[in-house]
């Protein structure tokens, strides 16, 4: 199995603003290090819980289909655009949604069903390919806990520079776990 990011975010679930106001920050300095910060937290959030916070899209490839449904990663799936499978004979093929799979966005993580059963692949590497796109939306879609971790980590990162230091084995606050556990995605493909 790949997973690759086709189309980053086109913002990110906080503004600068915002995790200044966190930081109690009214200058200017440190606007390109905190928006660095503000990245890396939604990055690790986002690795944390195995979902997609913003609008983004993604490209799936499988040695060939599963026996029953196919579980997508980082939820939540707004739209499969593209499901392509290489037949037994090397042509590519293209599965149309409503015709030969439905996509179930209710479950979590989301999964595609087939119809009528999964068509038979060529034995090789990204035998199947999909592309989707999944995240909650725009900014404002992110829920409010998630953006709640995001500025501990920012603090925690702004305070403490460096992984570890002589004097302070700090780690990342306990309340970023507790924050983002109800949203992390336990099972995958």
């Amino acid at each position: 199995m790949g997973l690759r990011r086709l189309t980053p975010p086109k913002e990110e679930p906080l503004t600068l603003e915002e995790a200044k106001a966190h930081l109690r920050i009214d200058g200017n300095d440190e606007d390109s290090h905190i928006s660095g910060l503000i990245g890396a937290a939604r990055e690790h959030a986002e690795s944390i819980t195995q979902r997609a916070f913003l609008t983004q899209t993604h490209q799936l490839s499988l040695n060939g289909c599963p026996d029953e449904a196919l579980l997508l990663p980082k939820p939540p799936i707004q739209l499969v655009q593209k499901l392509q499978y290489i037949d037994p004979l090397g042509k590519a093929q293209i599965l149309k949604e409503g015709a030969d799979f439905w996509t179930d966005s209710t479950t979590e993580p989301s999964r595609i069903v087939p119809i009528a059963g999964w068509p038979a692949t060529a034995s090789r590497p990204g035998a199947v390919v999909i592309d989707f796109v999944s995240g909650y939306g725009e900014s404002n879609d992110v829920p409010q806990p998630i953006k709640q971790a995001m500025l501990l980590m920012i603090g925690h990162w702004y305070e403490h520079r460096e992984a570890v230091s002589e004097t302070s084995m700090t780690t990342l606050p306990l309340a970023v776990d507790a924050l983002l556990n109800p949203y992390r995605i336990w099972r995958y493909i």
